[in-house]
């Protein structure tokens, strides 16, 4: 994978945990889904097609998209302030959304016991792009594949901010509550 991690070393072993496994559905365009027995979490397949209807679906929302991998040390960090801020604004006209940067075949070994175990109660998603170089200039040209990486959308559905590097709960309710007084 061409992702960069900012000074991280990359853990030698994954602890794997037992889970229910699930089969993901395709359609046509790419855009598998996937739910997990336990109620909150969402696990799909992110392509091109899948990420403009998330967008559409969020219209109207602060929509904050979180990219991450189970291998990066600063992604596991800060996911439990992404938990946190999921919590904080439900009911209010934010989302919060996961990207998972692992390969999509490593949805049952390694993202769905990392999700389950952070009880990630928001919609997460694996990139499915052919190519990472893809996934990163559709995210955003400025992008240097760098995680963890946050992109926050405004209400119309507009990139408005990119957090590059680990950031925190604060840092997140600044950015979003940044967007959400100017609109």
């Amino acid at each position: 994978m061409i992702f960069k991690l900012m000074p991280v070393v990359i853990p030698a072993a994954v602890l794997m945990l037992a889970c229910s496994s699930a089969d993901v559905k395709e359609s046509g365009d790419g855009a598998g889904s996937q739910t997990s027995n336990i109620p909150g979490i969402e696990i799909g397949l992110l392509n091109e097609t899948a990420f403009s209807r998330i967008l559409e679906e969020n219209r109207g929302k602060v929509l904050l998209v979180n990219v991450w991998a189970t291998w990066c040390v600063p992604c596991r960090e800060e996911f439990s302030d992404l938990v946190r801020l999921a919590e904080f604004y439900r009911g209010e006209p934010v989302a919060v959304i996961g990207v998972s940067a692992d390969y999509p075949d490593e949805l049952e070994s390694k993202v769905r016991p990392f999700l389950l175990k952070m009880k990630a109660d928001f919609p997460n998603f694996i990139q499915n792009f052919a190519k990472d170089e893809q996934f990163i200039n559709f995210m955003n040209r400025n992008w240097q594949g760098d995680l963890p990486a946050t992109f926050i959308y405004d209400e119309s559905g507009e990139q408005v901010a990119f957090l590059s590097a680990r950031q925190t709960y604060e840092s997140f309710r600044t950015a979003i509550d940044k967007v959400l007084k100017t609109e």
